[in-house]
């Protein structure tokens, strides 16, 4: 038996520890993967998914569409037309700044309502 299987007998399925080794992912693993669908074991390595994420990641990029919607005119309001590359720039940055609370409340809902899966070992994707 490998050691893999070992760990997926041993260890409950939720969404916040790995089901390859057992050991919580973290916050940070969450953060660095943008969507629910290319996280990283920072233990062992493994890549991993959110199962059942459809609607979650629906939400995101509808959210993110909006985001950058705010970002755009709040970059206009502070620059002036002239300066398009300040302009972009300042809504690439209100961006990851508007974005960071909506990182933060999907990785908490989705570390308490989800379950994490090995991605190989999951099909299709969603």
């Amino acid at each position: 038996m490998t050691r893999r299987r070992q760990y997926q007998k041993k260890y409950t399925a939720n969404g916040r520890n790995c089901p390859s080794c057992g050991e919580d992912i973290g916050w940070a693993a969450g953060i660095k993967a943008i969507w629910p669908m290319s996280l990283m074991c920072p233990h062992c390595g493994e890549d991993l998914k959110y199962l059942d994420t459809r609607v979650v990641t629906s939400v995101m990029i509808v959210v993110a569409i909006f985001l950058i919607i705010a970002a755009f005119f709040i970059s206009a309001l502070l620059v002036p037309f002239q300066y398009q590359l300040l302009r972009i720039g300042l809504t690439a940055m209100f961006m990851m700044l508007l974005w960071i609370p909506v990182g933060l409340f999907a990785g908490k809902y989705l570390r308490s309502n989800k379950v994490l899966a090995l991605k190989k070992d999951t099909g299709k994707m969603g």
